[in-house]
């Protein structure tokens, strides 16, 4: 994507100015392309291939055997991996996020593409049923900064990384009925931070896959809970 490779090699510094003008653009709902798919994006939902972590994370998990499986995309913004392997992978998809136009986005291309896809209006695991996952998809956001409107639910964790100290604690309240979690971040981030945040005997973490793009080093990880 034209656009992904221009975010890339320009200063980090125009990062802001950036997303200012593509928010802009995104005022209004467009249709994107997406691994051979025509999605409906409505505004203030997070452009799955404006940077590297969603295409990622999907390449990883059509790696390993989904076929069956029941998925929850935790945070999914456009769904596009659940979307994909949903259509293609034939997996039990359900996906989360707190922004009611990706749950309506979602929706939208679920019919589009004629994939059934259960999706939850919640933050975090508050309005999720207790249902069992064999996997949960994650692809948080990292920056340690307060959240002042919808779209920065994609990029900023909240004052003191409170969006990590929240899903441990519901994580572990449900393990039980989550079988692995796979979970992309960038050394960019406050990696050791955030990692950090699952350093307690409820949980096995190990990284399990990494990747250098656009000078970005991008790791996965999985999680279970003991």
């Amino acid at each position: 994507m034209l656009l992904n490779r221009i975010i890339y090699a320009l200063p980090s510094r125009l990062n802001k100015p950036i997303y200012s003008a593509i928010k802009y653009y995104f005022r209004k709902q467009r249709s994107i392309r997406f691994r051979g798919m025509t999605l409906q994006l409505l505004p203030s939902v997070f452009h799955p291939q404006l940077y590297l972590t969603t295409e990622t994370l999907l390449n990883f998990l059509l790696s390993i055997d989904l076929k069956g499986k029941s998925t929850l995309e935790l945070g999914c913004g456009s769904a596009a991996i659940s979307l994909f392997l949903s259509k293609f992978n034939e997996v039990n998809a359900h996906v989360s996020d707190i922004n009611p136009s990706a749950i309506k986005g979602v929706q939208i291309n679920s019919l589009t593409h004629q994939v059934d896809i259960i999706s939850y209006y919640s933050n975090l695991f508050n309005d999720i049923p207790k249902t069992t996952f064999d996997v949960v998809i994650l692809n948080p956001p990292f920056y340690n900064s307060s959240i002042k409107s919808i779209d920065e639910y994609a990029f900023n964790t909240g004052e003191n990384f409170i969006y990590f100290k929240n899903l441990v604690t519901q994580l572990i309240e449900r393990r039980h009925s989550i079988g692995i979690i796979y979970m992309i971040l960038t050394k960019n981030s406050a990696l050791d931070c955030i990692l950090s945040h699952f350093g307690t005997p409820d949980f096995v973490i190990s990284k399990v896959h990494e990747e250098e793009v656009h000078n970005e080093s991008l790791l996965i990880f999985s999680i279970s809970m003991i």
